[in-house]
């Protein structure tokens, strides 16, 4: 069975705490440039960033990742293998209210609905969705899911508010096994974080990574059940950003037709 890794900072806030979970190991090993966050107001939380692959990871050998389907849209390769979609919260205003309390830029308001049209469009339909539950990422939701059609079950959680990449992913783990693929809408720099390290390979040493601005999307799948999820046990199977999906042709002020399908440069499925 492979070791996990842990995510730097939170292997004090776990021992202060009580909680190593049982399966994590903290090893010595490199840490790459950390993620920056834009200042706000006195008590703001996560601003945007980016994060390189391998950022503020410390990583451990893992075991094969190899097996498991391939994904095509709207459809799953096997019956073990999942897709977990990352989303950042659409660009935010800076009122003078309690970080949790803010809400959706007129931008924010305008790019959410385009993800939420570029998922469907690609049949990356999540059956369950964990949204934080702050207000950007509820109006976030509020807008994509709309676009998507259905149903998903739908949990507003606390915890992936102000959450470390570790959080999240514990969250994730959470999930049942009869689901098969979810959707995680959260803040920066723990959703950059999280996409970074479960598709960086464990001996990837300052590899290109995401940037992961306002709404920006992360599709990615592994196989296995979702308590198996560990950093470098996923691939990344898609990924765009509003600012993409608007410079396309059929986009609003652009000529031509639609591409509201196009992924972004950085697709990397079939």
């Amino acid at each position: 069975m492979p070791h996990r890794c842990r995510l730097p900072g939170e292997a004090e806030a776990d021992r202060a705490a009580g909680a190593w979970p049982a399966g994590w190991v903290r090893l010595a090993g490199r840490t790459g440039q950390a993620s920056r966050a834009r200042a706000g107001p006195a008590g703001a939380g996560p601003g945007p960033g980016k994060t390189r692959a391998g950022a503020n990871v410390i990583c451990a050998a893992l075991g094969d990742n190899s097996g498991g389907g391939t994904w095509h849209a709207g459809r799953v390769g096997s019956s073990t293998t999942r897709r977990l979609i990352v989303l950042r919260h659409a660009k935010s205003d800076w009122p003078d209210v309690p970080d949790r309390d803010r809400p959706l830029a007129k931008r924010g308001r305008r790019d959410a609905p385009l993800i939420g049209r570029w998922l469907r469009a690609h049949g990356y339909l999540p059956e369950m969705v964990i949204c934080s539950a702050a207000r950007r990422t509820r109006q976030t939701w509020d807008l994509v899911a709309p676009e998507l059609g259905g149903s998903p079950s739908v949990t507003f959680e606390p915890r992936a508010y102000a959450a470390s990449a570790l959080t999240l992913l514990y969250l994730v783990s959470e999930l049942p096994g009869t689901c098969r693929a979810a959707l995680l809408i959260g803040h920066n720099p723990a959703v950059a974080e999280l996409a970074a390290s479960l598709t960086e390979p464990p001996d990837a040493d300052g590899a290109p990574g995401l940037s992961f601005p306002t709404a920006a999307v992360a599709v990615l799948e592994f196989s296995g059940d979702w308590a198996d999820l560990a950093p470098g046990h996923a691939r990344l199977l898609d990924y765009t950003i509003p600012a993409h999906l608007r410079s396309l042709p059929g986009s609003p002020g652009k000529p031509g037709k639609s591409g509201a399908t196009q992924s972004s440069p950085h697709h990397c499925g079939p």
